[in-house]
């Protein structure tokens, strides 16, 4: 996807993520790519996650880019109990008994002050009480998933009524050759890029899991989709 950067996600990226308000979750955050998009004075909480065991490069890449955004003070936990950590947000109620791997953690602008937080996480089984977030926020994560009804209930579990589930996903094209194409593709790309399916109409699932569709961008003939859903 990395070509394709440049064409449409970096825009999509400014367009969706800014967006966020809140308390705010990012599933599949992967490189922390996301993090230049966010309008931190907006936000009263971020926490980041991935499903990675290693997180290291999560970890790393979030530092480079939060010490892009002036934020070059910071402390991190590795392999503490999230719920014994102090000092932590008191807001968002963890599920007790679970383990968590705590791997970056901010103390350093006004604005987020100890509320940026990296932790790891799968989609299919967040580790948060229902109803505990304003804004969740997926990119480029549906695709590879195992189980993306299971995931996107996941997201819808843990957003308040009301809250705003930001997506930006690459979706089976709306071009009925097109699409015919990404089938025939699927299963060999599934096998060298990290189980990615190039057909899967996630925008659909997203809207079957009981989102409203708010704002909707497809760019790229329909093979990208950015929008907002509304819990």
């Amino acid at each position: 996807m990395a070509p394709l950067e440049g064409l449409w996600i970096a825009k999509l990226r400014a367009q969706i993520v800014s967006k966020a308000t809140g308390r705010v979750l990012e599933v599949g955050a992967g490189t922390a790519v996301n993090l230049p998009y966010y309008s931190l004075d907006r936000l009263t909480e971020l926490i980041l996650t991935d499903a990675k065991e290693d997180s290291d490069s999560l970890k790393r890449r979030a530092i480079v880019r939060l010490r892009k955004r002036g934020l070059g003070s910071f402390a991190i936990f590795d392999g503490d109990r999230l719920h014994d950590l102090y000092p932590y947000p008191p807001a968002t109620s963890f599920q007790p008994g679970r383990e968590h791997r705590v791997l970056l953690d901010l103390f350093s602008h006004p604005e987020v002050l100890g509320r940026v937080h990296c932790l790891q996480a799968a989609v299919e089984d967040l580790p948060f009480d229902s109803g505990q977030f304003d804004t969740v926020v997926a990119t480029l994560l549906f695709c590879s998933v195992k189980e993306p009804e299971k995931a996107l209930g996941e997201v819808y579990r843990v957003l308040r009524p009301g809250g705003q589930f930001l997506f930006i996903e690459h979706v089976r094209p709306l071009d009925s050759h097109t699409a015919a194409l990404f089938n025939s593709l699927t299963s060999g790309w599934r096998r060298i890029a990290s189980e990615c399916h190039l057909n899967r109409d996630t925008l659909r699932s997203i809207q079957e899991t009981g989102f409203t569709i708010t704002e909707l961008k497809r760019p790229g003939n329909g093979v990208f989709v950015g929008g907002v859903g509304s819990r």
